[in-house]
């Protein structure tokens, strides 16, 4: 599942009465989240880079080999594989050369990424045998624009955006008497620990992947 910023901010909307789009409005909430989402991006990275990790896949041949395949916006690309023609099962590692080693002699496959192309090594005719590549990269967070504007962050993460989307909305504030008061003190500690938890959480996961890889060694 893709999360949707109308969705979050539905369900902070949630929280309280005062929450509403008057007081509110969406574009306020968006460019919010806009801004969160990068600061989030920022943390996941520091704990567990895979639980941003995205593919692209491109088939093969391309319509101009020269010209190589334009990545997505992205932080880094991770790997790539290339992936048999005749059996889908089948994958090479294609090693990412260093800009500066491309034009020497290199392992086949490979290749080298060049102001966000990715540039496969030698001729059309030599990865004749493969039918695609399947590009694994960590996304450059695009600007929110509209409640339909989705997240780079996984389904995980939906706890803390819309328990920091609330904490937002309290420090807006709201005078109406007519409405029950807030708990400023709760919402903003609750989004710090729920955000916590979730960088925690995805800590824990990649201390697991670690170990898995240490047990099959």
């Amino acid at each position: 599942m893709t999360l949707v910023v109308s969705d979050i901010i539905n369900s902070a909307r949630d929280e309280h009465p005062s929450f509403d789009e008057r007081r509110h409005p969406d574009r306020v909430l968006v460019r919010m989240l806009s801004r969160y989402q990068r600061e989030l991006v920022a943390k996941a990275l520091h704990r567990n880079a895979a639980v941003l990790l995205q593919r692209t896949s491109v088939t093969l041949p391309l319509a101009n080999f020269d010209a190589g395949i334009t990545l997505p916006a992205n932080k880094f690309v991770s790997g790539a594989d290339a992936i048999l023609a005749t059996d889908t099962t089948v994958r090479t590692p294609i090693e990412l050369l260093d800009w500066g080693r491309h034009s020497d002699p290199a392992p086949f496959p490979s290749g080298w990424i060049e102001n966000g192309v990715l540039y496969l090594q030698g001729q059309a005719r030599d990865w004749e045998r493969y039918g695609s590549i399947v590009v694994f990269y960590i996304p450059e967070p695009a600007e929110l624009t509209s409640p339909n504007s989705t997240f780079v962050l996984p389904d995980s993460a939906a706890p803390a955006l819309v328990a920091n989307t609330a904490a937002f909305m309290v420090r807006r504030g709201h005078n109406d008497p007519a409405l029950p008061p807030v708990d400023a003190q709760f919402f903003y500690l609750r989004a710090a620990a729920i955000e916590e938890s979730w960088l925690q959480e995805i800590s824990r996961q990649r201390h697991l992947q670690i170990l898995e890889v240490r047990d099959v060694w």
